[in-house]
């Protein structure tokens, strides 16, 4: 890069349903959280809390497939 030239860089930070659908494809983050749902209050607990660092919300009922 010659002195003239100048480099732009954009940092994208994605977050929630838009970085899973990103690593996932789409529909990935529903899907993710249908799962998260359907094992227990146990590990659905842990999972939210830990991997995706927020409160649970309550009484979430898992969708019927």
């Amino acid at each position: 890069m010659s002195a003239r030239e100048t480099e732009t860089t954009t940092e994208v930070t994605l977050i929630g349903d838009e970085f899973w659908d990103k690593i996932g494809g789409r529909g990935t983050y529903k899907s993710f959280i249908a799962a998260v749902n359907e094992i227990g209050p146990k590990y659905r607990e842990r999972i939210y809390r830990e991997f995706l660092g927020i409160e649970p919300p309550p009484n979430v009922q898992p969708p019927k497939l």
